[in-house]
């Protein structure tokens, strides 16, 4: 905003002084209390030629355009108000004669109306017109623009025919309009229209270009042979008009929300490039459904290479969409689910997988079916998901679908295996990538008598189907028996168990077991070169997936994803090929030089709980805190009383002492820090445990241990503690009670219920009084306050220091004379 031009008069400038502004052109009204007499303002603005009585989009307005405003400013070029009636008369013509553009008045009347329109430099209108008028006429020659919202109950005509320079035409009816003719003269080339009640369009308009309509379709404009945009909004109708197809430049076509039946035959529509379609509603896409058109009549359209379809979440009548998945290549098919970015991606993925795959149209239009009714994978019903299917989109790699697809895998395995195992006479290709080496494959087949084969043709009994499978077309799933890993594991472990698989081997498994657990890498990879030789039992998976998780050691990795090929349960065999892993640097320091923590491994649990399951997410939880010390507290937050979370507990018993501390693996980040950390540490304990999943997380005390086990100490210290547990109260028994580094502010009045406690510690915590409760805990011999407070935040850094700020928090004497033997420790 150039301010040798502009002026903003607010009311810090009343009263008006005597000085002129002649070089201020623009003047944007924001008054409020009082306003001067136009014949001031002109005295002291006198160049005027914009007004702005709507300055920042005001709601109400702060002044009227009348008659004395013209009269005052006849160099008024631009006016801007707030929907405020404008009553001009024939008389007033000659101080508008410079008016040029007006937007947000209100016109009432038909002779205002005239007089604005029949301006001679008036070029741009932006007019509300209300009142009682029946006929509205446009006067003048010199209009190019006009956006009206017409709320005239009685209006019947509405005559532009004779501004015939009008080139951009906008109209929006409101509720309360009974039907209107509308006139237009032939040099509009622009027109917007939103109608409500029946409005007759009356002109041809042979030069309109660009069209944007709702409801409406008038007829009139099949003489429009110019037009190339056409946008309809709510039409309703069995289908498309036939005149359409005789505008022989319209390129794009855009259909919002319409009601149709069917979009009928565009093989008339030559030029059309561009079809966009909109099946939803703006505003309530919650609650309003829309039945989707048939869509086959679009196929005919010569030219059409762009096809853009927005769908409502809950669209009905999906059927109608078959056609989409049948498009010709040369259709470029954008869809999008109305404010759903996530499915709309899906959808566009879905659809060039099935329009890329071998699959015959009746396949293809059938999966596509059943992947638009649905919003998540797991609501597919299995049972129409046939073997094709499966295949298809295991070849397209497509992550979503890939827990279905094993699961369909390892029952079909199960029944081919039954049906005939391998033999002498049986022949195995290898469809994409198993867990079983290549060498050793070989080896197996000499041994008992099976062929393999580099090619799937016709002597091809058995397919040994593994991840990423290629060329699933070629795969008859009626003839070819299909198996996987698993079984293909059972059959080799059947035929000739290893030594190690053995009932013999026992006592040689406890020390396989003893390496497989032991923190030494050296021991782990003797151990794998005993288990590729002597086979591996049940015991045995879930330390190696422990190793295959956390191992840096790549080419260790690979050796173990070999051995465990084909074991346990479909969950577990996606966790054993999924790349996620948990390796040294989740126990290392982060680019500040701070340990990563605990709350790094929660994260990743937690977004691994639906792709590995939640049991084995609870088994590697335990699994990793007996290796790493890190890593529990997802499974102590578990609500359920699990029985692995009752195992986990009893790690934690340490004689009558509850370490729930050792639980909650935040031991590192205090120990590995120095002092200046450790100030920190207290001051913000969110940021120093990386823990933003954490902060919110609750790990309940086990109610029925106490119950169970006499518990006299209970440890819970450094466990992000903002509030104590509820389930404390269960603990009547403990004389010991450690809060030491956490962020408590307050202490609740139930833990009067621990009435035994006789060592409390409450050091390093964010108290900002005395906890009255302490008054009831009448057996108290020691008491730890020291840093009880948050550290005080100095200019740079933070600190304990009593001269700059920090109040340390003191037992009060009332509590040192009703508790004379207590041992006290506070800030010196």
């Amino acid at each position: 905003m150039n301010k040798q031009k502009t002026f903003r008069l607010e009311d810090k400038h009343l009263p008006l002084d005597n000085s002129v502004h002649a070089e201020v052109t623009d003047l944007f009204y924001d008054l409020n209390y009082s306003h001067p007499d136009w014949a001031e303002l002109a005295h002291k603005f006198p160049n005027l030629t914009r007004l702005d009585l709507n300055y920042y989009g005001r709601k109400e307005p702060n002044r009227i355009p009348d008659a004395q405003l013209f009269i005052n400013f006849p160099k008024l070029k631009c006016l801007d108000a707030v929907a405020q009636p404008l009553v001009l008369t024939p008389e007033q013509a000659p101080f508008l004669q410079h008016l040029e553009e007006v937007n947000n008045v209100l016109i009432t009347d038909a002779i205002s109306f005239a007089v604005l329109t029949g301006l001679p430099a008036i070029k741009s209108l932006d007019v509300r017109l209300g009142g009682s008028a029946v006929d509205l006429t446009a006067a003048g020659k010199s209009l190019q623009k006009i956006r009206m919202v017409l709320m005239v109950a009685d209006c019947v005509q509405l005559d532009m025919s004779q501004s015939d320079k009008l080139t951009h035409f906008s109209l929006i009816m409101s509720d309360c309009c009974a039907a209107t003719r509308l006139s237009l003269p032939a040099s509009v080339i622009v027109l917007d229209i939103v109608e409500t009640a029946e409005l007759s369009l009356a002109s041809e308009l042979p030069n309109l270009v660009h069209a944007k309509l709702s409801p409406c379709l008038p007829e009139v404009l099949k003489h429009s042979k110019q037009l190339e945009y056409l946008e309809v909004c709510h039409f309703s109708a069995s289908s498309l008009p036939q005149w359409l197809q005789e505008l022989p430049k319209l390129s794009h076509l855009s259909l919002l929300n319409p009601e149709l039946t069917e979009l009928g035959d565009m093989g008339g529509l030559s030029a059309l490039t561009e079809l966009s379609l909109k099946l939803h509603h703006y505003y309530f896409d919650q609650a309003y459904t829309f039945n989707a058109p048939k869509l086959t009549g679009l196929l005919n359209a010569p030219a059409l290479n762009k096809l853009n379809v927005t769908l409502s979440k809950q669209t009905k009548e999906i059927s109608s969409l078959k056609a989409l998945i049948s498009l010709p290549k040369r259709i470029e098919l954008k869809l999008d689910v109305y404010n759903h970015i996530a499915r709309s991606d899906e959808l566009n993925k879905l659809q060039g997988i099935l329009q890329n795959a071998e699959l015959t149209a009746e396949q293809r239009g059938h999966y596509w079916l059943l992947l638009l009714g649905i919003d998540k994978p797991k609501k597919l019903p299995a049972e129409k998901l046939d073997a094709r299917f499966h295949l298809t989109f295991m070849e397209a790699k497509y992550s979503p679908l890939k827990s279905l697809a094993q699961a369909w895998l390892r029952s079909r395995a199960q029944v081919d295996a039954e049906r005939s195992p391998l033999g002498t006479d049986s022949v195995l290709f290898i469809c994409g990538k198993s867990g079983f080496k290549a060498a050793e494959l070989k080896e197996k087949a000499a041994e008992l008598g099976f062929s393999l084969s580099k090619k799937l043709d016709s002597k091809v009994t058995h397919i040994l189907l593994g991840s990423n499978p290629k060329q699933t077309a070629a795969i008859d799933v009626d003839q070819h028996l299909i198996i996987d890993d698993t079984v293909l594991s059972q059959w080799f472990s059947a035929d000739a168990p290893k030594f190690l698989q053995q009932t013999s081997a026992v006592p040689m498994l406890d020390n396989v077991l003893d390496m497989l657990r032991s923190p030494d890498e050296t021991s782990h990879l003797v151990a794998v070169t005993m288990l590729e030789q002597g086979g591996i039992t049940s015991e045995m998976q879930l330390p190696l997936f422990l190793i295959l998780k956390t191992t840096d050691n790549k080419a260790l990795r690979k050796q173990i994803q070999t051995l465990l090929a084909g074991l346990g349960d479909n969950l577990f065999q996606l966790a054993v090929q999924d790349r996620v892993t948990f390796d040294g640097k989740m126990r290392g320091l982060n680019k500040h030089g701070d340990p990563i923590g605990e709350g790094a491994v929660y994260k990743k649990l937690k977004g691994l709980n639906k792709r590995w399951g939640k049991a084995l997410c609870d088994e590697f939880s335990l699994l990793y805190f007996n290796h790493f010390g890190e890593g529990l507290l997802w499974l102590l937050s578990q609500k359920e009383e699990l029985a692995l979370r009752q195992q986990a507990i009893g790690a934690l018993v340490e004689g009558e002492r509850l370490n729930w501390h050792k639980g909650c693996g935040f031991e590192r980040m205090l120990t590995l820090g120095d002092d200046d950390r450790r100030v920190k540490c207290h001051l913000y304990p969110n940021i120093y445990l990386r823990s933003d999943v954490l902060h919110n997380i609750k790990a309940p005390l086990p109610i029925k241990l106490p119950s169970k086990t006499r518990i006299t100490e209970l440890d819970l210290h450094n466990c992000l503690l903002g509030e104590l547990p509820t389930s404390f109260v269960h603990y009547v028994d403990v004389t010991k009670l450690n809060l030491h580094f956490n962020h408590l502010s307050s202490l609740p009045a139930t833990l009067a219920t621990l009435s035994k406690i006789e060592d409390l510690d409450l050091s390093y915590n964010h108290f900002d009084e005395f906890p009255a409760v302490l008054f009831k805990l009448t057996n108290l011999k020691r008491l730890d306050l020291r840093r009880a407070r948050q550290p005080a935040r100095g200019v740079f850094n933070c600190h304990y220091d009593e001269n700059e700020d920090y109040l340390p928090i003191r037992a009060p004497q009332a509590f040192r004379d009703a508790f004379p033997e207590c041992e006290i420790l506070e800030d010196e």
